[in-house]
């Protein structure tokens, strides 16, 4: 499993600790890695099981088909070519391999203020709805389109764009 853009874990610690699989975790700050590898250490996790790599999300290093599962959570706010970024990341994916993701939505009144906010501040990109953020992924997985789910809660949505050999109606 490849977690793209894993920050410190402080969300996904607890399931990594119990994860019985190899996991890569990967961000481009070297500070996310160390506080990650410190959280999961707290945990007990064996270093033999688990991956840290500095990387560069839009120039991953791994060949096509290395993975099962990708996830990358809160990044795609933080990019403005989101169909690169998707398309980099399902590159990585076997053709059966599930691919996770979330994102900041200017979904709510608050959510479209605070999103634009961060958008002047050159803090994240153009801000996008839902419907935005699935119309530019569904450009980013041919073949894999037309399983695309996702939901919204709040201001974040969470979208799943499972295998070829599972491909399901699109959820909004």
């Amino acid at each position: 499993m490849l977690d793209a853009g894993c920050g410190s874990l402080v969300f996904t610690a607890a399931v990594y600790a119990e994860a019985h699989r190899p996991l890569v975790l990967l961000d481009q700050s070297v500070g996310m890695l160390e506080a990650a590898r410190d959280r999961l250490a707290a945990r007990g996790v064996r270093p033999a099981s688990t991956v840290f790599l500095q990387a560069d999300l839009l120039d991953l290093p791994f060949a096509s088909g290395r993975f099962s599962t990708v996830l990358s959570m809160g990044m795609l706010h933080l990019f403005e070519d989101v169909e690169g970024v998707v398309s980099t990341l399902a590159r990585t994916l076997t053709p059966e391999g599930a691919l996770f993701l979330s994102s900041l939505i200017a979904e709510t009144w608050i959510g479209s203020r605070y999103l634009s906010l961060l958008h002047r501040a050159g803090e994240v990109a153009t801000p996008r709805s839902e419907q935005q953020l699935v119309a530019a992924l569904c450009r980013s997985v041919p073949g894999r389109s037309d399983g695309i789910l996702s939901r919204v809660e709040g201001s974040m949505a969470f979208v799943e764009v499972p295998g070829t050999t599972s491909a399901r109606v699109v959820a909004g």
